[in-house]
């Protein structure tokens, strides 16, 4: 319960910034999405909504698989630069396919009546 209401809270989010330009006699809107990671820190600025869901889609994938890596011994600080090193476009697909390739192993005890039927 405690993990899940942690990773609510630090998960990454997106706002909408309002900027308004002036110039001369005409007046414009800008909006602005803003990526902000799980320790409140502006990551980067669009202007396009769907690359800012994108990238806080990314994000959000970043830290689970930094979550995974410090969960085995990792410093915080390692494990992010690994996560994103795996999601890197140049290796992410590699990977992906990959891991598609590899199966559930059967259950321990499946195993044992299996070795023992002989």
């Amino acid at each position: 319960m405690l993990a899940a209401l942690a990773r609510v809270l630090f998960t990454p989010i997106y706002c909408m910034k309002i900027q308004y330009m002036g110039n001369g006699d005409t007046m414009a809107i800008r909006t602005v999405h803003q990526v902000i990671n799980r320790k409140g820190l502006v990551i980067g600025e669009y202007m396009d909504l769907k690359l800012a869901k994108e990238m806080d889609n990314r994000t959000d994938v970043l830290y689970y698989v930094a979550e995974l890596i410090e969960a085995q011994g990792v410093k915080e600080t390692e494990a992010e630069k690994i996560a994103e090193a795996l999601l890197d476009d140049a290796v992410r697909a590699e990977l992906v396919n990959r891991l598609k390739s590899v199966k559930d192993l059967p259950p321990a005890d499946a195993s044992d009546k299996a070795v023992t039927a002989d």
